[in-house]
């Protein structure tokens, strides 16, 4: 394989970072909010 560019890794890794940060958060949302809703009832 040939060497990619500095600027396309940053890109890349750039991506997967955000996806992770917006899975944990949506996750962390789903988690506690059903947590808060199962101590209302």
């Amino acid at each position: 394989m040939e060497p990619v560019p500095v600027y396309v890794e940053t890109v890349i890794y750039g991506y997967f970072v955000l996806v992770c940060a917006i899975g944990c958060y949506l996750h962390g949302r789903l988690r506690f909010g059903s947590r808060t809703e199962g101590r209302e009832t």
